[in-house]
């Protein structure tokens, strides 16, 4: 069977710098990818949204349908959610840390849509992509979704999103400007709850950066105030 590319993949592939063969943006990556499936998830309706209760004041995910979807990355996360029920959407983005983005790394290497230059424990790993095929249709695919954030289609908008929330978006749409790519990020954070999720994450992580002792943000010492 042809393997299937997803969103989780076409992610990753955005993130590759054309000119050093790293990933850009590795750190909020993680928590990308995760969120990449979990839309394929919902895309596919094989999962769904609940509405908050005066028992469970936030909302949660529900496994819709659990039948294998044939695509191992996703069908990885729906075993999980399978298995426990009823979870945060914010515990899906943040719990796996790098598994999906691995996961998504694995699966393109495997299929032949990335290849690994160089790996190292000193320095990170450096990737090629053997033709341009799929990441220019990536970047096509997020740009329609930048230039229209209402009214794009649905996958196109949530890879937008997701491009933008992880600060990708200056290469894609550069014709944009800096306003209008704001403008753009807010507008697909608003029809995606996804999407606002994913930025709960990255804002909650700079909020306890900027909020850390000055002995956590300078790695254990204190800067010098001289």
């Amino acid at each position: 069977m042809e393997p299937i590319e997803n969103l989780g993949h076409q992610i990753v592939l955005l993130a590759i710098d054309s000119a050093s063969g790293a990933l850009r943006k590795s750190s909020k990556l993680g928590s990308t990818v995760a969120t990449a499936v979990l839309a394929e998830l919902v895309l596919q309706e094989r999962v769904r949204r609940v509405p908050p209760t005066r028992v469970t004041p936030s909302r949660k995910i529900q496994v819709r349908d659990s039948r294998p979807t044939d695509e191992p990355m996703v069908d990885a996360m729906l075993a999980d959610l399978t298995g426990r029920p009823d979870r945060d959407p914010r515990l899906i983005i943040k719990e796996p840390r790098d598994t999906y983005r691995d996961l998504a790394i694995q699966e393109l290497l495997s299929n032949g849509w990335l290849a690994l230059v160089s790996s190292s424990r000193l320095s990170v790993n450096r990737y090629r992509l053997p033709d341009d095929d799929r990441v220019n249709v990536a970047r096509r695919l997020a740009l329609q979704g930048f230039n229209d954030p209402k009214g794009s289609p649905t996958r196109a908008a949530y890879l937008a999103g997701m491009a933008s929330v992880t600060g990708l978006d200056s290469e894609i749409a550069p014709d944009l400007r800096f306003f209008g790519r704001r403008k753009a990020r807010s507008e697909l954070i608003d029809r995606f709850w996804l999407l606002d999720e994913l930025q709960a994450r990255f804002s909650a992580n700079t909020a306890v950066l900027v909020t850390a002792p000055a002995s956590r943000q300078f790695g254990g010492l204190a800067p010098d105030k001289r």
